[in-house]
């Protein structure tokens, strides 16, 4: 009887340890971020909306429904959308081909969490080189507490990002928030490139909800409401009209664009065109830069790489 009851209790435990004890992205949950707009008078709306599951590798995972502002409305962009799970406190996310963890709400002061980022071709506001496909990043956890939010407690962390020599760096903002990821800058849950340009104020989470709790974001840059869609310039999808890339002297576009402007990673404008589909780049240090070209009125925001 005793080694039944013991049995037991170790059963029941094992199924304890076994459950979740964090939450992300729960179905029905939406993220709400804010887009660049250059020159709007307030910029569009970008969400993440959990809405259904998929197996991966053999795991549930559950489907962020990525949606961008075209015009004034919403519109789904399902090449951009994430798939995500948990468990215990840990947080996986999917990287090209498999799942990486990207945070983990049960670690200590001074642990290292390594995690794994691929290209999300809407550019908010900053960029790293995905050329060479999804590379590794690490932070380290810093402090940790808790945030009232909505009647519940939830965790925070705030991290230190480590920069390796001859690796790419990634930055992972100040705080990170159970059930709702980084709130502060342009980087959605798993960070941001190094080299910003256009502004700061893209990409920063407005709101977050889910049957549960809602969050209003106060590191906003307008204080807009969470669905607003309306947009100046309309989101144009990632075309494939820059070429060669990388180049060693010219730039081609398909057709003539109304304005062309190349910008340093840091944010330097240093060449500006006008109604051209051809940009000489010969003199350019060999580096990474940002182009941002109108044509018919679309803003298009691309990045190249010079010889």
């Amino acid at each position: 009887m005793r080694i039944l009851t013991l049995y037991m209790c170790l059963s029941f435990l094992g199924d304890l340890l076994a459950q979740d004890s964090t939450v992300f992205a729960p179905p029905g949950s939406t993220f709400y971020y804010t887009e660049w707009g250059s020159g709007a008078p307030y910029p569009g709306l970008l969400t993440f909306v959990s809405d259904g599951e998929i197996v991966l590798h053999d795991t549930t995972a559950r489907i962020l429904n990525f949606y961008a502002t075209e015009g004034e409305v919403l519109v789904p962009l399902q090449e951009l959308n994430k798939y995500v799970f948990t468990s215990g406190n840990k947080v996986y996310y999917w990287v090209q081909d498999g799942f990486y963890l990207l945070y983990d709400f049960g670690a200590h002061p001074g642990d290292t969490i390594h995690s794994r980022v691929e290209d999300f071709w809407l550019i908010l506001q900053c960029f790293a080189d995905f050329s060479n496909g999804p590379f590794d990043f690490s932070y380290v956890i810093d402090s940790v507490s808790t945030m009232h939010v909505d009647g519940q407690d939830l965790r925070v962390q705030y991290v230190t990002p480590i920069h390796t020599s001859g690796e790419e760096f990634w930055y992972m903002e100040n705080p990170i928030i159970e059930r709702i990821g980084q709130v502060a800058s342009a980087c959605y849950w798993w960070g941001r490139g190094g080299g910003c340009f256009l502004g700061g104020f893209a990409g920063k989470l407005r709101c977050y909800e889910d049957n549960d709790i809602y969050f209003k974001n106060t590191f906003t840059f307008y204080d807009l409401a969470c669905d607003y869609v309306a947009a100046v310039e309309p989101l144009s999808p990632n075309i494939k009209s820059l070429f060669p890339n990388p180049t060693n002297d010219f730039i081609n576009l398909d057709s003539a664009a109304e304005s062309i402007f190349i910008y340093t990673t840091d944010g330097l404008k240093i060449v500006s065109h006008k109604n051209q589909n051809r940009i000489d780049v010969s003199t350019l240090p060999p580096n990474i830069y940002i182009i941002q070209f109108q044509i018919n009125s679309k803003n298009y925001i691309e990045k190249f790489l010079k010889l």
